[in-house]
């Protein structure tokens, strides 16, 4: 342990990533394939997570590259419990 501490503030400029189709009903099932495609300011790096239970990342190792359309098997969307 050192007693030394630096801080530092970051600013990152870059636009939100634009997820397309950003919303909707899909119909799921084997003869079915949706996707959902990320753009985002050129030269930004997307990472992503898909979530499997509760399990939230911890690390950055956790995340992967974005570099293809992730495809949808099945998804839930949650919101105030419902």
């Amino acid at each position: 342990m050192s007693p030394v501490q630096v801080s530092r503030a970051f600013q990152i400029k870059t636009n939100m990533p634009v997820l397309a189709p950003n919303c909707g009903n899909f119909l799921l099932g084997a003869a079915t394939l949706n996707t959902v495609t990320i753009t985002a300011s050129p030269g930004a790096m997307i990472y992503y997570f898909v979530q499997v239970r509760d399990k939230i990342p911890r690390t950055m190792a956790q995340f992967k590259p974005y570099e293809t359309p992730i495809k949808i098997v099945r998804a839930v969307a949650k919101s105030g419990g419902s």
